[in-house]
């Protein structure tokens, strides 16, 4: 009876640490997603920039080609 009681706690146990190292996964896990999406917001800012920008340099392309000041 003391063996079943024995595996019993150790089983318990076992169970605990692994939903200890699940909890710390899952933290893990979602700190490197958060990072995921801080980069992909930057990113996206980056581009919306970069597009706005080469939008700008076209316009004024076409301003000076039109007015002759290549």
């Amino acid at each position: 009876m003391e063996k079943k009681v024995q595996n019993a706690d150790s089983c318990t146990v076992d169970y605990e640490d692994k939903l200890l190292r699940l909890q710390s996964y899952r933290e893990k896990l979602d700190e490197l997603c958060d990072f995921v999406d801080q980069e992909l917001r930057f990113n996206r800012q980056k581009r919306e920039e970069w597009n706005r920008r080469t939008i700008e340099w076209k316009e004024s392309y076409k301003a000076e080609e039109s007015n002759g000041n290549n």
